[in-house]
């Protein structure tokens, strides 16, 4: 069902096999946001935001299969969580730059989920601070506790970015270039 949605897709991204087919461009590892084709900036969008996911996800299975004192106890599940944190962080701040800088690129259902997905990434942020607070109290006395607060952040952000990704192949296959 899902690869006949996006068979009529303007949006070769969002087609069955893109990310494994061979690039129909070279890339020469800049990204000139001013310059490309709105297409593109959506393509953008779309992948780094699966990256995100693929590396938050990676994170969680790490998380679950090993217990606190095999994966380096404490100060590993701080490491874990700053990292995951970083990356949510890294990636709001450049979807929101590109955004601003090439508002006509961004239809008002893109622009809408972009700011109901920011203040859920915001309700992460807090909770992970929160999860270094609660380390700064207590010393890291209870791994078992920060490694359960941890998973239970990590599948909340993999659950939201993949929520986020449904709604975004969706509303981007009845998107059209300005």
């Amino acid at each position: 069902a899902g690869q006949d949605a996006t068979a009529g897709s303007k949006l070769a991204f969002l087609e069955e096999g893109y990310c494994t087919s061979t690039p129909s461009e070279p890339f020469d590892g800049a990204i000139d946001i001013a310059s490309m084709d709105c297409a593109k900036i959506m393509e953008f969008v779309f992948i780094s935001r699966w990256k995100l996911w693929q590396q938050l996800d990676g994170e969680l299975a790490e998380a679950n299969q090993t217990s606190s004192a095999a994966s380096g106890g404490a100060l590993q599940t701080l490491r874990r969580s700053s990292r995951a944190s970083s990356l949510v962080s890294a990636h709001v701040h450049i979807i929101t730059a590109v955004a601003s800088q090439r508002a006509e690129c961004f239809s008002e259902h893109v622009r809408l989920l972009l700011t109901v997905s920011l203040r859920q990434m915001k309700a992460l942020s807090t909770e992970q601070v929160k999860q270094l607070w609660f380390a700064s109290q207590d010393g890291f006395a209870n791994e078992a506790e920060h490694s359960s607060r941890l998973k239970a952040w990590l599948s909340e952000a993999v659950g939201l970015l993949d929520a986020d990704l449904r709604t975004l192949k969706t509303v981007l296959q009845t998107w059209t270039p300005p």
